[in-house]
């Protein structure tokens, strides 16, 4: 099940890549939507959404996490600037897509703050392609709580996956869930839950777009050749196979029984 955008795109994607500086460059056509090919100085923004696990004896180290990264697009060029404005227009956005899953993520999970990081790329003679951030540009809290009460463990997860023209370079985030509720016979995700999540996602990435914020894949690498550029997510999809997040798995047992 998937939702695409935008239509018409941006003015500022286009089809195929070139990086000039790329050892055996090589001009990719009709494979990548592309904002061109970023300098050491150009910045997007990295968008940590934390999930608190409120449950009994749950510890900080069984909060779950999920990224997002976004553009800033002003006058159809890539603007490493952010204003507060700018963070809370998304900010906003993203409030009302989270509420919008509260229904079926279980009452132990919280959505409780949004952490921003700058994001830029390293030289292509640098090992580490992405320059590390550790301290947030912005932090942002909340107190987005789940309301399911069908229980659902920790580690389960329903995938939403980011699509661009190319499938080697798509993304995917995991959202705590969902609710046992939402799932049918066979172990999988109902129908009613797969729509609601891609509508609320397409409206998210569609909305985004629309105030010149665009969610994007970064790539390092084309065919094992070095890159630097940002892929525009062109669509989403959520499948109605639940996922296993191994490091979700509670870090304390409350119980521990033992025979003989």
């Amino acid at each position: 099940m998937a939702t695409s955008f935008p239509t018409p795109l941006p003015a500022w994607a286009a089809a195929g890549l070139l990086n000039a500086a790329a050892p055996l460059a090589t001009y990719y056509q009709d494979l990548l939507q592309y904002i061109e090919n970023l300098g050491t100085d150009d910045e997007w923004r990295k968008l940590q959404v934390r999930f608190k696990n409120i449950a009994s004896g749950a510890v900080s180290a069984d909060d779950a996490i999920v990224t997002f990264d976004l553009t800033n697009i002003t006058g159809g060029q890539l603007d490493s600037t952010w204003t507060t404005g700018d963070y809370t227009t998304c900010e906003a956005k993203f409030d009302t897509f989270f509420t919008s899953w509260l229904p079926s993520m279980p009452n132990y999970w919280r959505v409780s703050e949004y952490r921003w990081y700058k994001q830029k790329f390293n030289p292509l003679t640098e090992s580490a392609p992405i320059a590390p951030a550790i301290t947030p540009d912005r932090i942002a809290t909340r107190s987005l709580t789940g309301s399911a009460t069908s229980m659902a463990p920790a580690q389960t997860a329903i995938t939403v996956t980011e699509k661009t023209v190319w499938p080697k370079h798509w993304g995917r985030f995991y959202l705590p869930g969902p609710d046992a509720g939402d799932t049918v016979a066979g172990g999988r995700i109902h129908v009613a839950a797969q729509t609601a999540l891609v509508n609320a996602a397409g409206v998210l990435y569609s909305g985004l777009a629309g105030s010149d914020f665009q969610v994007v894949i970064p790539v390092t690498q084309v065919d094992k050749v070095p890159q630097r550029s940002l892929v525009t997510v062109s669509s989403v999809q959520v499948d109605d196979i639940i996922d296993v997040i191994r490091r979700r798995r509670p870090r304390n047992a409350l119980s521990r029984l033992v025979k003989p």
